[in-house]
């Protein structure tokens, strides 16, 4: 039991905690701040066997941070810089940056540093993988069908280019905005495809995956600088596809054709909140590949039955298919 709730908490908590400390610490201190959160979660699943802690959230927090500090003064990081921070002025502020409204935007700093251009495109898939979902470098391997020693250089020298170009905690100006949104989506895609077509043969869907990439286009939309047609169409798309997650899979572990699920497992209020987002999508100007990916699965989900699936739309583009994620319906 206990290795399940550190399991969930992981996937919920790991990507907050490593953006919290690194907020605190500095990028410079990423690798470390990553082992302490590792570190924790290792001695969560150790002391829990017994009982589980009334807030283990707040456990988490206090444990990696204060195994943070050791690992730094262990190592002597910061020559000039007082780490006794768990007491007075110091150790409130860092208290405040686990405050929801910070632990969000904490996130959402994280999410625009790992999609930084000074990175190349196939690093920052597999850094943001890392630092914001908690991937292992094993399940970015199967979610890129990579090898897991390429995967591992490439969070190598994300990190390394982190610290050569000082790349700051921060986000980018309002002129490059919606260039770094779509590397964004495309990671938060990846995240949500590991989940809904998850690699692991035992599991055939992984739904706190999914939830995370949920989760986080849900903290995009919730700043105006960010939003666009683009970004109202993918969170639709998201909707769409979380509906049916419980009809996915039959009670015996095998995944279930669009065709033969039962309609009655769907989801109502995601599917009526994809149909707002939709329409939230055509009050911006900007297009992409997800509107035409929307619009073919609302055709889908809102017909009551398979049959009564608007054809002459949703068969558009099936036989030249510009989507190359798994999650398509036309794929």
């Amino acid at each position: 039991m206990e290795h399940k709730v550190v399991d969930h908490l992981f996937r919920h908590h790991y990507g907050k905690m490593v953006a919290i400390l690194t907020r605190f610490f500095g990028l410079s201190y990423i690798e470390t701040i990553e082992d302490a959160v590792q570190d924790t979660f290792i001695k969560a699943a150790s002391q829990w066997r017994t009982k589980i802690p009334d807030n283990p959230e707040a456990w988490l927090n206090r444990v990696a941070k204060n195994r943070t500090i050791d690992i730094l003064r262990s190592i002597q990081a910061e020559k000039n810089r007082n780490l006794s921070i768990t007491t007075g002025a110091s150790s409130l502020q860092i208290e405040e940056l686990f405050l929801d409204h910070e632990v969000a935007d904490s996130q959402l700093r994280m999410i625009f540093v790992a999609c930084h251009p000074s990175l190349h495109p196939s690093e920052q898939i597999a850094f943001a993988l890392k630092t914001i979902s908690g991937f292992s470098i094993k399940e970015i391997a199967a979610a890129l069908l990579t090898k897991e020693e390429t995967i591992a250089k490439r969070l190598l020298r994300a990190r390394k280019t982190i610290q050569d170009k000082n790349i700051q905690f921060q986000y980018p100006s309002p002129e490059t905005v919606q260039e770094r949104m779509a590397r964004v989506m495309e990671v938060i895609y990846l995240t949500f495809n590991e989940g809904f077509h998850s690699t692991n043969k035992e599991k055939l869907i992984k739904e706190d995956l999914c939830g995370e990439a949920f989760r986080l286009c849900q903290l995009l939309l919730k700043k105006e600088q960010f939003r666009s047609g683009s970004l109202y169409a993918f969170f639709a798309l998201l909707c769409f596809h979380m509906s049916r997650l419980e009809s996915k899979v039959s009670s015996d572990n095998q995944i279930v054709n669009l065709q033969f699920q039962d309609r009655t497992k769907w989801y109502f209020p995601l599917i009526k909140m994809g149909n707002s987002a939709m329409l939230k999508a055509t009050e911006y100007e900007d297009t992409s590949v997800y509107h035409y990916e929307v619009a073919i699965a609302s055709e889908h989900l809102n017909a009551k039955t398979f049959k009564d699936t608007n054809w002459k739309i949703s068969l558009i583009g099936t036989n030249n298919c510009i989507c190359l994620n798994p999650i398509c319906l036309r794929c």
